[in-house]
């Protein structure tokens, strides 16, 4: 059966039971949301945060849960027994950039809070200057346990990095040319994804001509390297030696 979404056309084979987008925080969400929605999928919210576990994920077929946390136990179990009915899809992004965009979504100038957690450590980011910020990021250096590090899920989220069945997305692949990027890996990405959601055929094309969106709560900039031109050298040197690891095994070294 065919299918058209604003002139998308698309077809889909055998769609898996269970689909789990993790994407670490700042990494586009949105953008990989926007593909997800382009070939008939639809996100599926369960109550409360933290790791997905597999009675979280609902009966609804071409839906899927999304989060910024790895999965339970049981979901990467089910991964390892059942990976025909289990997709996880992974995205990250240069973690140098993701910090530059954690920093200015949590400052004390962002009018636009997203939830009572996050306008609870502004008030307390304002009493940091903006250097003090930076380097509490990343060195990880926490004021209450709770508190969320963006660097920190880098280092958890290595059990899908280095899963085999877990479909790896870079944002820097998918973000297409106006994001910095380049279109060949756009569709290139575009068409890995849709491979391993079964999508067995699709107008790539015209999908990445619609992917790149600025309609979001949360969207800034966007761009592939900002990094390079808003952390000094000091700071670059400062988290490229502290984590070292994280940079060569994502890539991004």
């Amino acid at each position: 059966m065919l299918f058209s979404i604003k002139q998308k056309i698309w077809r889909r084979g055998k769609t898996p039971k269970r689909v789990l987008l993790v994407s670490l925080q700042k990494s586009g969400t949105h953008l990989i949301q926007n593909l997800f929605s382009r070939v008939g999928f639809q996100v599926y919210f369960k109550r409360g945060s933290g790791p997905i576990a597999l009675r979280d994920f609902g009966q609804k077929k071409n839906t899927y849960l999304s989060s910024h946390h790895t999965p339970m136990d049981d979901v990467q179990i089910e991964l390892e027994e059942n990976p025909e009915s289990m997709k996880i899809i992974f995205l990250f992004r240069d973690p140098r950039d993701v910090l530059v965009s954690w920093f200015h979504w949590v400052h004390p100038k962002n009018d636009n809070p997203q939830h009572g957690q996050m306008r609870y450590m502004q008030k307390v980011y304002k009493h940091f200057s903006d250097e003090e910020m930076i380097e509490m990021f990343i060195a990880n250096d926490k004021l209450r346990q709770q508190e969320y590090n963006v660097i920190e899920h880098f280092y958890f989220s290595r059990v899908l990095l280095f899963h085999p069945n877990v479909l790896k997305v870079r944002f820097e692949d998918l973000i297409g040319p106006r994001g910095g990027g380049d279109s060949q890996r756009q569709l290139e990405s575009i068409r890995a994804f849709t491979q391993y959601l079964s999508i067995d055929q699709a107008d790539i094309e015209s999908i990445a001509d619609s992917l790149f969106s600025e309609d979001s709560a949360t969207f800034r900039r966007a761009q592939v390297g900002s990094y390079k031109t808003f952390l000094t050298p000091e700071q670059l040197q400062y988290f490229n030696k502290r984590h070292a690891k994280i940079i060569s095994q994502y890539g991004y070294d």
